[in-house]
């Protein structure tokens, strides 16, 4: 699941912190625009999604909005050299 979250900046660090170390999230990054962080979780089905949510996002109070998307696993580029030094 893709998961896309508005919140104030204190909420935001705190969410960082906490996922960091959740073994659910492979993406975690800020970003501009309407929402502040967006997060991608791989879980074995849609009710820990729903679970995942509830527990580590919405129960902070700071969080306004959230957007979530539902695909399939993530396909990973066969060769990833990103320019960034």
């Amino acid at each position: 699941a893709h998961i896309e979250i508005e919140a104030d900046n204190k909420t935001i660090n705190r969410l960082i912190e906490r996922f960091e170390k959740s073994p659910l999230v492979y993406h975690l990054v800020k970003i501009s625009g309407r929402y502040n962080l967006m997060v991608s979780i791989v879980t074995p089905n849609l009710e820990s999604i729903e679970n995942f949510i509830a527990k580590e996002i919405r129960s902070e109070p700071g969080v306004k909005h959230i957007e979530v998307n539902v695909g399939e696993l993530p396909i990973n580029p066969k060769v990833w050299n990103p320019p960034i030094s």
